[in-house]
Order: C-alpha cells, then sequence, then structure tokens
C-alpha cells in the first residue's frame, strides 16, 4: 500500500485518497487465533459529505493494485508441491547427457564414498515450486506458474496456463495428495479453467 492509490468509503460511497501509511505496525492478540497486524491510513475524501461527521466509523475499500485483462484462477487451484531436485534434473537432462553423468559416476573411486554421502544429503533437500494442476487426457499434470496480484477469490497468473486449460480445483488436502499423472474425472462440464478479465 502507498500514499495516493484510490479508496472506497462506505459512507453514501464516498471516493478518496491514501494520504498517509504508517510506518509502525499495531499488533493485538500475540499468541492468540485472534492475533492480527495493521497499519494506521489516513484517506481524504474527495467530497465531503454532510453525513459524515467525527467521531463515526466507515468501511473503507482500497485498490492497492489493479491489471486489464488478467488471466485469473480461483485460489482453490493454486497448490505448492515439493520436489526432489534428481527427479527434475533427470527430467531436464537429454538420454544422451544422463549416460555420460551414469558412465562418469560408475569410474568414481570407492575411497569418495564419504564425498558422495555428502552430495546425498544436500540432493535430499525438496524444492518447493507452486502451480496447478491441469487436465490433460483425462490426466492431472502439475504446471508451475508464476502469479501476480489478486482478489477476494482469484489470483492472476502471468505463466503457466493459458485461456481454456481445465484446471483442477478443491481443498488444500485433495491437492496436496493429488499426484502428477493421475487420473482424474472431470465433475464439472462446463467451462470453469482460467478467463481474462481486469481486476
Amino acid at each position: 500500500m502507498k500514499t495516493g492509490v484510490n479508496s472506497r468509503n462506505c459512507i453514501d460511497s464516498n471516493a478518496g485518497d491514501v494520504v498517509e501509511v504508517g510506518n509502525s505496525a499495531t499488533i493485538s492478540g500475540q499468541g492468540t487465533e485472534s492475533y492480527t497486524t495493521s497499519f494506521r491510513v489516513k484517506v481524504r475524501f474527495s467530497d465531503m459529505s454532510p453525513a459524515v461527521r467525527p467521531g463515526m466509523s466507515a468501511s473503507v475499500d482500497i485498490t492497492t493494485a489493479s491489471a486489464e485483462d488478467a488471466l485469473l484462477v480461483p485460489y482453490a487451484a493454486v497448490v505448492t508441491r515439493e520436489f526432489d531436485p534428481d527427479s527434475l534434473k533427470k527430467a531436464a537432462q537429454p538420454a544422451a547427457e544422463s549416460g555420460a553423468i551414469a558412465a562418469t559416476n560408475g569410474a568414481s573411486s570407492s575411497g569418495d564414498s564419504a564425498a558422495r554421502s555428502g552430495a546425498a544429503t544436500k540432493k535430499s533437500k525438496k524444492i518447493r515450486k507452486t502451480g496447478v494442476f491441469v487436465v490433460k487426457e483425462g490426466k492431472a499434470n502439475f504446471r508451475e506458474v508464476t502469479t501476480g496480484i489478486a482478489d477476494e477469490r482469484n489470483i492472476a497468473v502471468h505463466s503457466g496456463v493459458a485461456v481454456g486449460d481445465t484446471i483442477v480445483s478443491g481443498s488444500f488436502q485433495t491437492l496436496r495428495r493429488l499426484k502428477d499423472g493421475e487420473l482424474v474425472k472431470v465433475d464439472n462440464p462446463t467451462p470453469g479453467g482460467p478467463e481474462k478479465k481486469a481486476i
């Protein structure tokens, strides 16, 4: 958030601008389920209304960012998965390169077992990727996506999917259990994939 962005105040639908954003956060409910962090924001009305009086409270919608013709997918379709670095490398390497690496590894001496053990420990670290599952020929294929701004229900994606793709949407646990290449059944035959619109 920054000064100068537009706002809509739910008192006679008055418009205004953010003129000040606090530098220090106000923390409440620390250590409890109602923990919140907030910043003090000042908004100036574009047109003053007689209905606005000192001491009144109001709900204010602040537009922090906007985009025209954005490609949107629902939040419920985006998931973060962990991948084994070795499997990602094998998928990216051509067969000839893989054979060369295998031959090199075969020629290594047994005295390097400690080094190989250390390398295996490093390789065990997972790589986290954010993406969606796109349905192709009845199978769920994981595609990494680059995300942008969001609203209450959808998030913009800059790469990874296209308009018309059929994507899997569901609960967090369902997407966490879904495997790449797993067979799926489309319950909703109507178009429900990414769509372009202003956000």
